[in-house]
């Protein structure tokens, strides 16, 4: 919110402290890390723990009944009351682009509509490879006869070098085929910045800390022994999760650098891009590895988690992802404040007051009587238990 609303206060070609909102979008990449964290850790945990795979069909079901619903509902309620700034469906192909959430393969929308769900297009996307990769990987472990660990680490580090490759591979076409035009994306533009493989470092490394989480927890619920290097990983597991702020210094500094000591412009391209990418990465890793971590008794972050008002933001977060944009627009006009003039404080302050109030709708309305229907798609199985 703090980027989209620096964005239209016109604060992103400010130089100083106006830097650290516009690089405020490090905010995908935490998005990106905690999801590739929450959704693949039940897949490692079961393969650690030599149990059944995750079923397919109900994990899919519960991914699309937490998005589109509400998403839907976001959608046609902006349409119907403020508008679409941009990219308003004109169209089957719009429609359909659009509503299913494929604006990423298409140039000529994939900043239209809700703008900012170019993001939640690549989760979709992800949703879809999750269960497919954790089954290559179980075969793969079971092909080669080595232990679940292991080979789960080299999966996941084959991703975050995919992604790298691919990004890479891509900027030399781009540069190849000339300079940009001003009509539509092109591919080359599409497959850097808004298709899955661009992301797997993201997410990779998220899958990473699934990894040491359901191996770290195995590890000591069964008292597994193991070798030096084992014990010297559970140490630095122990380490990360009892000094939190010391991984906090971590991230605020790498935060400082990639705002102003890299030399990174808004709106970078290229092999800059790539570089933004990584200190973002660094960003984020440092930051939430405190809470995907916790000490056995939840520690300090776990009570600030568990606050009244902290967990009401985090319950209705999704729909304020989904209406912040609109609401911030609808702030700048309520308060009178022309685009690219600044005040982007009271701007925010509007913003987010708008944005909570119409989230806490979305959800109750929308969002938790949607999630009572997961059960449908296990009538014919077994029930898991939530990780």
């Amino acid at each position: 919110m703090l980027y989209h609303t620096a964005f239209s206060a016109g604060y992103f070609d400010v130089a100083g402290w106006p830097q650290l909102y516009a690089h405020a979008d490090v905010g995908v990449t935490v998005f990106f890390l905690i999801s590739g964290f929450l959704l693949y850790r039940p897949f490692v945990s079961a393969h650690l723990g030599g149990e059944a795979p995750m079923r397919t069909a109900p994990f899919l079901w519960r991914r699309f009944l937490r998005i589109y619903p509400a998403y839907w509902f976001a959608f046609f309620g902006i349409l119907l009351t403020v508008g679409f700034r941009d990219g308003t469906p004109a169209g089957v192909r719009s429609w359909v682009t659009y509503l299913a959430l494929l604006q990423i393969y298409d140039g000529a929308r994939v900043g239209g509509a809700v703008s900012q769900t170019w993001t939640l297009a690549i989760e979709v996307s992800f949703y879809l490879f999750v269960p497919l990769y954790a089954h290559l990987v179980r075969r793969a472990a079971a092909r080669m006869r080595r232990s679940p660990a292991v080979v789960e680490a080299v999966g996941v580090g084959l991703l975050i070098a995919t992604s790298f490759a691919w990004r890479a591979a891509w900027v030399a076409v781009e540069r190849r085929s000339g300079p940009p035009s001003l009509g539509p994306l092109t591919v080359p533009v599409l497959a850097q910045f808004f298709w899955l493989p661009a992301f797997l470092d993201l997410f990779g490394l998220g899958m990473v800390l699934a990894l040491v989480s359901a191996w770290s927890g195995r590890a000591r619920a069964h008292a597994i022994p193991g070798a030096g290097w084992s014990t010297a990983a559970l140490r630095a597991v122990d380490a990360a999760s009892e000094h939190p702020e010391v991984l906090w210094t971590v991230a605020a500094l790498c935060y400082w650098v990639t705002c102003f000591h890299m030399g990174l412009a808004p709106f970078r391209r290229g092999f800059e891009h790539i570089l933004e990418q990584t200190c973002y990465a660094a960003v984020a890793l440092f930051l939430v590895v405190p809470a995907v971590l916790p000490p056995a008794d939840g520690g300090r972050i776990d009570g600030f988690l568990r606050a009244r008002p902290v967990a009401f933001v985090g319950l209705v977060s999704y729909a304020v992802y989904l209406w912040h944009q609109a609401c911030i627009f609808e702030a700048f006009s309520l308060l009178g404040i022309p685009f690219f003039r600044g005040m982007v404080l009271r701007a925010f302050a509007v913003g987010f007051s708008l944005t909570l109030g119409v989230s806490a709708v979305s959800y109750y309305l929308v969002e938790r009587p949607a999630m009572r229907l997961k059960h449908l798609a296990q009538a014919n199985g077994r029930r898991r238990p939530a990780a």
